[in-house]
Order: structure tokens, then sequence, then C-alpha cells
């Protein structure tokens, strides 16, 4: 668990997209997600649907816009094509394990016979290095998370997932993880999103997958060293 922790971001404050932060238990670092909670039975729906990505509450934030600003706006177009990204990534793993005997994909938002998981981009982090580039002081705060000050401070990014009922219009399972990388999350060339980005996406696009596919308390973080990354 220690070795874990070493090469895991610390989890952040949970926003508002998710309802009942008291529900929230905190997961060891093995562990999928930072915080975890659902509900004690889920009915079994006939029909999965992966709702686009929110990102509202980074791009309302000033610090953002701030940022942004900084960056010419191309920031803010990054942002919408890493919530594409990540939602075409979910929908990829997802039909990997869909099943007529388990659920179905549907895009439909009027189907009532439906699991609809909607996930948030609430918080990105650049490096101190990255910041002190752009003329930023290293006290800047994003959304939920705050610039760290050490000299090999890492890029972060926060996703959040909530599972909601259609039937009932309940919250019935949800989870928030912050995923962090030694490579920064923005590129001060071109100001682009780096593939660390969206590596992390893809990463968390699998690890969501997996929960239902098994029991949570089952399942464990991939090993935290690659040899090789691209």
């Amino acid at each position: 668990v220690k070795f874990y922790s070493l090469f895991r971001a610390k989890p952040q404050e949970v926003s508002n997209f998710l309802p009942h932060h008291e529900r929230l238990v905190k997961c060891p670092d093995t562990k999928f997600f930072h915080y975890v909670w659902s509900a004690d039975k889920i009915r079994p729906p006939k029909y999965v649907r992966i709702a686009p990505v929110n990102t509202k509450n980074l791009r309302k934030a000033s610090a953002w816009a701030e940022f942004d600003l900084k960056a010419s706006g191309g920031l803010e177009k990054a942002l919408g094509d890493l919530g594409k990204h990540f939602q075409e990534k979910l929908i990829e793993e997802f039909k990997k394990i869909e099943s007529p005997d388990y659920f179905l994909l549907t895009d439909d938002p009027e189907e009532k016979d439906c699991m609809v998981l909607e996930t948030a981009i609430v918080a990105i982090a650049p490096t101190k290095a990255e910041l002190n580039a752009l003329g930023f002081a290293v006290e800047l705060f994003v959304p939920c998370v705050s610039i760290l000050t050490s000299p090999i401070a890492e890029g972060s990014i926060t996703i959040e997932c909530r599972l909601r009922d259609a039937m009932t219009d309940e919250i019935v399972s949800m989870y928030a993880t912050t995923e962090c990388d030694p490579v920064a999350v923005v590129s001060l060339s071109g100001y682009t999103w780096l593939g660390t980005a969206y590596n992390n996406v893809e990463s968390v696009a699998r690890m969501t997958a997996n929960c239902f596919t098994a029991e949570y308390d089952t399942l464990k973080r991939d090993f935290p060293i690659k040899l090789f990354s691209f």
C-alpha cells in the first residue's frame, strides 16, 4: 500500500457535481478511486447511456478563465476536445462488456429502463514550472486543486462520476478520483494537452467499465511504474 501511495495523487475536495458527500468512503491507494459510494441495491437496467462529459465546474472558475486567457483561448477548446475523448473512451470500454443478458448501450435520452453514467472533469492543475513560465504566482488556485509548490510538482486532473437511474432520477453510485503524472498536463508549446491528460482519462474509462464487471473491493490499480511512456 505504501508503494502505491508514493505514486498516487492526493485526493482533492469533492465538488458539488456529486451530491451527499457524507456518503462517500475514502479508499486505500491500491483501489481504483479515492472516494466511492454505491446503494445497497441497484436494479439491473436494460440499457446504459454514457452522457457527455461535464466541464462546467472547471469552465466557470475565474482562475481557469484567467489561465485560459494567458493561453489565448487555446485551453478552452482543448478542454472540450478532452471531454469528447473521455466520453468516446467510456463508450469504447463499455462496448467491450455490453451483452443482451447484461445491458446494452443506448444514446436515447428518453429511455427510462436505463442507467445514465454522468462524468465530470472538475479540476486540472498545471505544474509549478508551467505556471512560472506563463507568469502566474504558484499560489494560484483552480477548482478543488491547489497548485503544488514542490519543484517537481505534478500536473493533475480530477474526475467525478455519478450513476443515475433514469427511471427514478436517483443517484445510485458515485466516485471521485484525482490522477497525476510526472509529465505536465498542459504543454507550453502551443498550449495543447499532452498525452498525459488523454492517458489519464483513458485509464479512468477502463477502471469505470471494470466496476460494472466485478465487486469494487476486488479491483486493484495497475502497477504504478511503467518502463516507457508514450
